[in-house]
This record gives C-alpha cells, sequence and structure tokens, in this order.
C-alpha cells in the first residue's frame, strides 16, 4: 500500500468521524429542542391573536376562503396551512404541537446554517443552546402566531442559500419557494429577499431560479386574490395603515417606547432584554473580530427583519422574534471569530452566555407560562388563569353543551376546536375597531366589517342565540346582554356563558340603547 492511498484512508476515515459527529450534534440538539419546544408550547399562556387566527383556520378547514368570507389582517399561509394539517376539532393543544414543530425546525435550520458557514461544534451546540433558552424564541415561536411560520421559512431559505451543492436546479427554487411561503404568513419579510438571493449569488447559486421558486409559490395565493382582491388589499394594507390611530409623533414615540423595552430600559421584558443585548453584544464582537471580513449574511438579515419590524405601526417586542435566529446564528459564528483573535477568552464568554441564559429562561418561562405579568394581552397576574388553555376549553365545552349557533364571543377563541360558528363579522375582534373607522356602511359590510353599535342590535334584537363575554380586547357587549334579557348559563373564571330567553319568558328591555360596558 502506497502512501497516496494511505492518505486517502485517512482522509476517508476523518470524514465519516466527522459526520458522525456532526449527525449526532443534531440528534441530540433535536431532542433537547424537541422536548423543550414541544412542552412548552403546551403550558405557555395564550396570546389573544391566537384566537382569531385559529378560528380563521378551523373555518378554512371548513370550506370558508379568508377576506371573502371573513375579515382577515394576515397573509393567508397561517389559516390554509393550519385548517388543513391539522385534524377536525384538534383545537389549541394541536395548533400548538405544530407551531413547536415548526419552531424545532427554525432551531435547527439555525444550527444547520452555522455548521455550513464554517462554524466550530461549540459554536453549533451554542446555537442550539441560546435557541433553547432564550424568551424571543420559546415564548413566541412555539405559539399558534405567523412568528413560527415565517421564521421556518425564512430562516429555511437563508439556510439553502448559504449552503453549497450539486443540486442547483434545486437549490435555487427552494430558495424562492421558501421565500414565497414566508411573505404569505408575514408580507413585510419580503424586505429580506434581497439580502437572500445575494447570499444565493454568492454561493454559486442562480436567483434566476429563485424567482422561478417564488412565482411558484405565489401562484396559491394569486387564486385567493381573484376571489375578492379588494378584500384581500384591505386586510393586507389598507388596515394596517391605519390600525394605530397615532400621529407621527405619537406613532414615534411608541416606537422609541419599544426599542427602550427591547434593550432593557423599558417598565417590562428585561430577562427577555438582557438576553436579546448579549447576543447583540457577540455579534458585535464577532464582527470586530473578523479580520477576514468574511460574508456574514445573518448579520444583515437580523438588520433587514429588525427594521422592517420598526417600521411597523404599532411595533411591539415581540415582532422582533423573527430577526432573532438571523442574530443567533451571527453570534454563535462571531463566538468562533473571537476565539480565533483573541484565543481561549470564547470558552468563558461562553460559559457566562450559557450560565446567563439559563437563569433568565427559566424567569422568562415562567412569566408566560404562569405569571403573567407585562406579558402582551395579559399585563396583569390575576388575569393569568383565564388565558390558560384548559380554561378556555372549559368555555368553549360550555359553548358546545348548549348547541347553540350563531354565538357572539368578545374574544374569538372561545371557538376554537368546537363546532358552533361566530356571528358574521365578528370572527376578528380587530375587525370590530377597523368597522369604528369607517363611516362606509355598504363598504364595510362587504369586508365583512361590523361595528359595536350594530351587533349591539343583534343582542337587544335577540338575533343571537348565545353570547361569550369576558377576555374583552377591542369591544364590551356586557350591559347590552344584561338588559336584552339574556340569561346566564355559566361563569368560568370570569369568562360568562349567556343564552337568549327562551319564548315567555319576561325581559327586561332598555328604554334608550344599552351603554357600552
Amino acid at each position: 500500500m502506497n502512501s497516496q492511498n494511505l492518505e486517502t484512508i485517512v482522509s476517508s476515515s476523518k470524514g465519516v468521524r466527522a459526520t458522525v459527529g456532526g449527525l449526532r450534534r443534531f440528534a441530540v440538539a433535536a431532542i433537547i429542542l424537541s422536548t423543550a419546544f414541544g412542552g412548552y408550547s403546551m403550558v405557555r399562556l395564550i396570546d389573544a391573536d391566537e384566537g382569531y387566527l385559529l378560528l380563521a383556520a378551523r373555518l378554512v378547514g371548513e370550506g370558508r376562503i379568508p377576506y371573502r368570507d371573513f375579515f382577515f389582517p394576515q397573509g393567508p399561509l397561517f389559516p390554509f396551512l393550519y385548517g388543513y394539517v391539522l385534524p377536525s376539532g384538534s383545537g389549541w393543544y394541536g395548533a400548538r404541537f405544530l407551531s413547536s414543530l415548526l419552531a424545532l425546525t427554525t432551531a435547527l435550520l439555525t444550527m444547520f446554517s452555522v455548521k455550513r458557514q464554517g462554524g466550530s461544534a461549540r459554536a453549533q451546540l451554542l446555537c442550539a443552546f441560546v435557541m433553547t433558552t432564550a424568551a424571543l424564541s420559546f415564548a413566541w415561536l412555539t405559539i399558534a402566531k405567523t412568528y413560527a411560520l415565517s421564521a421556518a421559512f425564512l430562516v429555511g431559505a437563508h439556510a439553502v442559500s448559504v449552503a453549497r451543492s450539486n443540486w442547483e436546479r434545486v437549490r435555487g427554487f427552494l430558495i424562492g419557494l421558501s421565500l414565497s411561503l414566508a411573505i404569505s404568513a408575514r408580507p413585510y419579510t419580503i424586505a429580506a429577499a434581497p439580502v437572500v438571493l445575494l447570499s444565493c449569488r454568492r454561493s454559486g447559486g442562480r436567483p434566476s431560479l429563485a424567482l422561478a421558486g417564488f412565482v411558484v409559490g405565489c401562484l396559491p395565493w394569486l387564486a385567493v386574490y381573484m376571489r375578492a382582491p379588494s378584500n384581500v388589499l384591505y386586510g393586507l394594507v389598507e388596515y394596517h395603515l391605519n390600525r394605530s390611530g397615532l400621529g407621527i409623533g405619537e406613532s414615534l414615540v411608541q416606537k422609541l417606547t419599544t426599542v427602550l423595552a427591547l434593550i432593557g430600559l423599558g417598565p417590562y421584558d428585561r430577562a427577555l432584554a438582557v438576553q436579546f443585548d448579549a447576543v447583540v453584544a457577540m455579534a458585535v464582537l464577532g464582527g470586530i473580530a473578523n479580520a477576514q471580513r468574511r460574508w456574514r449574511p445573518a448579520v444583515l438579515l437580523a438588520v433587514v427583519i429588525g427594521g422592517a419590524s420598526l417600521a411597523l405601526t404599532p411595533t411591539h417586542v415581540q415582532y422582533f422574534a423573527l430577526a432573532f435566529p438571523f442574530l443567533t446564528e451571527a453570534a454563535c459564528l462571531g463566538l468562533d471569530d473571537i476565539e480565533a483573535r483573541f484565543g481561549r477568552v470564547s470558552h468563558r464568554l461562553a460559559f457566562v452566555v450559557a450560565v446567563a441564559f439559563t437563569g433568565l429562561g427559566i424567569a422568562e418561562a415562567w412569566r408566560h407560562a404562569v405569571g403573567g405579568r407585562y406579558v402582551p394581552g395579559i399585563w396583569y397576574s390575576k388575569d393569568a388563569p383565564a388565558w390558560s388553555i384548559p380554561v378556555v376549553e372549559e368555555v368553549a365545552r360550555g359553548v358546545a353543551s348548549v348547541g347553540a349557533s350563531p354565538v357572539l364571543a368578545e374574544w374569538p377563541g372561545y371557538l376554537v376546536g368546537i363546532k358552533a360558528m361566530p356571528v358574521p363579522g365578528a370572527e376578528n375582534q380587530f375587525g370590530i375597531s377597523a368597522a369604528e373607522r369607517m363611516g362606509d356602511a355598504p363598504r364595510r359590510r362587504t369586508l365583512h366589517l361590523s361595528t359595536t353599535e350594530e351587533l349591539q342590535r343583534e343582542i337587544e334584537l335577540q338575533h343571537v342565540p348565545l353570547v361569550i363575554t369576558g377576555n374583552a380586547t377591542e369591544w364590551h357587549i356586557g350591559e347590552a346582554v344584561v338588559h336584552s334579557g339574556y340569561e346566564l348559563r355559566a361563569n368560568v373564571r370570569g369568562s360568562l356563558i349567556w343564552q337568549k330567553p327562551r319564548r315567555g319568558a319576561e325581559i327586561t328591555r332598555c328604554a334608550r340603547p344599552c351603554a357600552i360596558r
């Protein structure tokens, strides 16, 4: 055996060991991430937006089309994917499980991206650890909102764009397809498209094939648009331009408040902010230490997505969950750059980050699952129990036991997982506030919007068999229900189920229109 053959055998053996080691790392990371994300998604307090999103998914699963049949202010991917993938009646736990799978996919793709860009084994494992323990990851990517979908496909497009392959045609097509799916979940993520396409080109890919994949991915949504173009444009564009009602000065103050909260100078989300600051600091230090000035598309993507999130009005800390996987990737690759520049100091830095993230992550996990204080949509600890999945499902069972339909619910999440239909125009709590700002009644009907006054009138005329009050977010109908003679059927942790009075029962009516509670 000559020396050349021996070198070939040794090289092949090292390659096999490296592959096995990489697979082992990903397997361990997948087990830890799936356990953490899957378990936490089952106990995390409900975000108010999950209610209308999952009701929309249920309605799509039953054959209705968003925009055309009901008002919907998000991209079309969520209701179609959750509506068709989840079994009928799967409810909250099925939706949360699907979201946890998407969060797992996001974390593993981020780890894969670190590996394909030359990240060390330690950087890959730190990436998985940060994604597991960071509140912007586990608290917002595991719930049934559009973040999980958009993050999975956006990170997927990025991961494929940095991975050189012999299958360039397939790779380019997948990049474009993933981009289109991410945008169809949260449309403003289109801001990331130029960076992903540039990354594709720098890695030897063909952006023209990505464009073809993007077009193919958009075809189903074009069909949705053609069903009701004016309704789609209102839900995706006009509504968001007018939703806040803030002036320019007020909008800038609101954005500044959010930025201060994100970096730890606000009254809430401080543990989350410390984690965010630590990841940003690692990414910045890594950029300084990057003596070879290697191409880091994750940094650009984090800046672009963060900027697009800040451009929304109003903007919230949770919006930056989409930028966080890219920040994590940049920070973990930066750790390798720090080691190459400054030596073993990176080991101590990684240890400090791990200890800090563990403690802060536990605190944030308790706050979002039990405490509820300053959690968006809940804010006060005393209100937290009403936003737990078991309590909401208990209310839903109470509604199902009555068997009346349609149901007018102050919060549409009570109709998730059951067969009761919502009152037309009340499928979305945000549609009520949108209707209040629109004086054109015929257009409101076209867009499937109803004002509080119109819904109150339906109650006073007893056209609604069942009403649920409680967990209200935008509008209130409690006094109208009481003054119109509705009978209280159940009280579940402050959520009240009212039934239309039986024939012959004495009804107390208002001498004037009932005041809104």
